[in-house]
């Protein structure tokens, strides 16, 4: 790619570098300053949202030839500024604009497309959730469609947080068709009260940040039921227990425990490495909202499946109270984990012949 852009400027020529994974209140002049170093700039165009006046992300940094912009990619992509590390890329103007010639405003036209997030997220965020993952919710969500008097097809799916948008194609090949996953800032939307009537929830969103939080916030009182897939260290923060305790309607979450840990993978060219790559940084599980048809649907799942659902990899749990998690599904802070680690001690000391101190 960036040998067919160079192909096509010359090195007198004015150029564009395309910046992602800027901060949201990121500045003209604090780019300029960072990236000035490599060649003389033209202009920096800060791609900002409508709303907020923030930066989502991304900029368009113009040099005054295209020898100073190869050479700010060269030494500036994957450079860390300010807590962050920026991806940059050689772009391209569409067959008969002015852009490489000077003359023409307007942004330059990406080379190839990258989503840009319409809200703040990390390199590492960019993650998309295994179609495994799914399969393990897929009889949960098909029950819950049956109690409400629909199909696989006419469940109305929502997941709030934009990813690449694989969530729609893996849902859909399960038989969920009516699947609303939108390059969107959430938060604006569910703040304005434009959020898309929908039958469920089902998402997974950014472990950076207070992503997390806000998710279980919105979640709690949004009156419909969810599906969320977060670190199984989610529990144990200060914010989850406040947040659970305004579910509407009352009952508490479920929690089903993969049979073997999940794993993610993020889209090519959204890391610096800019490779596909399969990853799975936190152990994980579904925590799972069904309001009042929690009774319904986990009476159900006894009646069809007992204990649990058994895999080939191993079985799939599903718990009514976090002190039922499989032990390996436990959080590292977690005291019913810390006493079954104590017991199990005393146990091999005392088989040892030794005391337990």
């Amino acid at each position: 790619v960036e040998a067919a852009v160079e192909r096509q400027m010359g090195d007198d020529a004015e150029a564009t570098v395309f910046v992602q994974y800027l901060k949201p209140d990121i500045t003209e002049q604090r780019i300029s300053d960072f990236l000035g170093v490599c060649g003389s700039i033209k202009r920096v165009e800060i791609d900002r949202d409508a709303a907020t006046k923030r930066c989502t992300g991304t900029a368009n940094v113009t040099f005054c030839t295209a020898q100073e912009a190869k050479a700010c990619v060269r030494q500036r992509n994957g450079a860390a500024f300010e807590f962050k590390h920026l991806k940059l890329s050689l772009v391209v103007a569409p067959t008969g604009s002015k852009r490489l010639g000077g003359g023409d405003p307007r942004p330059a036209k990406r080379f190839s497309e990258i989503p840009r997030h319409a809200f703040d997220v990390q390199e590492a965020d960019h993650c998309e959730t295994s179609a495994g993952a799914y399969e393990d919710i897929a009889p949960l969500l098909a029950k819950l469609a049956e109690l409400l008097g629909k199909t696989r097809e006419s469940l109305r799916i929502y997941d709030p947080y934009y990813c690449a948008g694989a969530v729609v194609k893996n849902l859909g090949a399960l038989g969920f068709k009516r699947v609303r996953n939108v390059n969107e800032d959430c938060y604006i939307a569910q703040k304005s009260n434009k959020v898309p009537d929908f039958d469920v929830a089902v998402t997974n969103p950014p472990y950076s940040g207070d992503h997390i939080e806000k998710m279980f916030q919105y979640l709690a009182v949004c009156g419909k039921p969810w599906f969320a897939l977060v670190p199984n260290y989610a529990y144990t923060k200060p914010y989850y227990a406040p947040a659970l305790a305004k579910c509407k309607p009352a009952p508490k979450p479920v929690y089903l425990t993969p049979a073997h840990r999940y794993t993610y993978w993020s889209p090519g060219g959204l890391r610096v490495a800019g490779r596909e790559t399969r990853t799975s940084p936190f152990l994980s599980f579904w925590y799972i909202g069904l309001g009042k048809h929690s009774g319904s649907l986990v009476k159900w799942w006894r009646k069809e499946f007992g204990d649990c659902l058994k895999k080939e990899a191993g079985k799939i749990h599903l718990v009514t109270k976090l002190s039922l998690l499989p032990q390996h599904m436990m959080a590292s802070f977690d005291p019913n984990r810390r006493r079954w680690r104590k017991k199990q001690r005393a146990a091999t000391l005392r088989r040892a012949g030794k005391k337990s101190s």
